[in-house]
């Protein structure tokens, strides 16, 4: 378990990867310019693999709370294209 203030020992801070070579960047690829599915990605598949093994990915315990997370991702790219837009009529 992670606690602030605690020093912890070996050479954890000096692991440097590029940032090409993280696989949910080639998903964002995919997805945001290719316009795949989600689901067609290698790196969607693994990470269901992963939490169907029981390991929890980016605080989701189950598949379907998977899909509820890639759902944000999809809204601030949304957000980052298009703006927000209001649900509610503003009066001038």
């Amino acid at each position: 378990m992670n606690k602030y203030g605690v020093i912890y020992p070996g050479k954890w801070d000096l692991f440097v990867k590029e940032l090409k070579d993280y696989s949910i960047l080639e998903a964002f690829r995919q997805r945001f310019l290719y316009n795949h599915e989600w689901s067609s990605t290698k790196f969607y598949k693994r990470i269901c693999n992963e939490i169907n093994s029981g390991i929890e990915k980016f605080g989701v315990k189950n598949v379907e709370e998977y899909g509820a997370y890639l759902d944000k991702i999809e809204n601030l790219f949304i957000i980052k294209n298009e703006g927000v837009h209001c649900k509610i009529k503003c009066n001038s």
